[in-house]
């Protein structure tokens, strides 16, 4: 069992916030890196967006508790042309 459902919290909510902190610093970096150069255009950049953090939220809801703290880490390689 989580500790927010344990503890009698609202998981629906913690994973709201919990989405929103992790948006917070990460959503320039996926964004500008990520999203945007594999995009056909600025629109499906903002869906790619939005669909990366509402499954994120999702994902902490269905498993509420179990990602704190969690690493995620990126690694960018780069190749000379």
């Amino acid at each position: 069992m989580s500790v927010v459902l344990h503890e009698g919290g609202d998981a629906a909510q913690y994973a709201k916030d919990y989405a929103g902190f992790a948006r917070a610093f990460s959503e320039s970096a996926f964004r500008n890196g990520l999203f945007t150069p594999s995009a056909a255009g600025p629109e499906e950049a903002d869906e790619l967006t939005e669909t990366f953090y509402r499954r994120l939220e999702a994902l902490f809801a269905r498993e509420a508790g179990q990602h704190i703290f969690d690493n995620h880490s990126m690694t960018l390689v780069l190749r000379r042309r």
